[in-house]
């Protein structure tokens, strides 16, 4: 409920102050926000090479996709569905199967050289 009325203020703030739709941002077209949080894995990075020197977040720890037109809202309603959308990823993306997916993935050393990456 709290990631809910956060993610909801942060798109009205943004809204209010006519921010510019960057890279990475869905289209004012399309209707919908993506929000996340990220988690920073840097010193468990393959090889540990990222530590320090990298900046960014490293990897997502979930994702949901959201109607624009609910978290513009301030409607209790509103905040219910946001916080709904939020808690159905949690349930999908932080099962066990599908952390062990993503620990599967970075233990992989086919990820830690992949082809055509400079080094």
């Amino acid at each position: 409920a709290l990631a809910a009325l956060l993610c909801g203020v942060i798109t009205r703030a943004r809204d209010d102050s006519n921010v510019e739709r960057l890279g990475g941002r869905s289209s004012f077209e399309s209707q919908v926000e993506t929000i996340a949080m990220a988690a920073d894995g840097r010193e468990r990075s393959p090889q540990g090479n990222m530590s320090g020197r990298y900046f960014g977040n490293f990897n997502t720890l979930w994702a949901a996709t959201v109607s624009r037109s609910d978290l513009l809202s301030t409607t209790h309603e509103s905040a219910s569905r946001v916080a709904l959308t939020i808690r159905n990823a949690l349930n999908i993306q932080l099962s066990p199967k599908a952390i062990a997916a993503k620990i599967s993935f970075f233990e992989d050393p086919r990820n830690s050289f992949p082809p055509g990456r400079f080094y």
